[in-house]
């Protein structure tokens, strides 16, 4: 869990379903610390098709993660929409045009091993 900031959006508590892969949703993790929010992490083992559940396609119909469940119970899928939903307001999207587009660039950019969002990460 991570300690609250006590400003901006979602003051309670988030729950990030996703896989023990690395990268699946590194850059939604490193935000959520970035920006102090507590989150509860649940593990979904995608070959084992826990992401085809009742439960899990009664949240998220598209079966698909990384999604995050908001404190009211809203879930949103796909990382694009959960990074921009977390950065909205925050020092993370400028104010500017041109700032927000490269934020947007950023979110769509392809995760590795190697990337300096994962060794953040790994430091962490």
């Amino acid at each position: 869990m991570r300690p609250v900031n006590g400003s901006g959006k979602g003051q309670g508590m988030f729950t990030l379903y996703d896989t023990s892969t690395p990268v699946t949703a590194s850059k939604i993790r490193l935000l959520l610390a970035q920006l102090g929010k507590p989150y509860r992490w649940v593990e979904l083992d995608i070959l084992s098709n826990e992401t085809r559940t009742p439960g899990f396609l009664a949240k998220n119909p598209n079966g698909r993660i990384p999604a995050l469940e908001l404190d009211d119970g809203t879930v949103l899928a796909e990382s694009n929409a959960i990074l921009w939903y977390l950065a909205e307001g925050s020092p993370f999207i400028p104010d500017d045009d041109c700032g927000a587009r490269k934020f947007c660039n950023g979110c769509s950019s392809s995760s590795t091993a190697t990337s300096p969002t994962s060794r953040l990460l790994a430091s962490s």
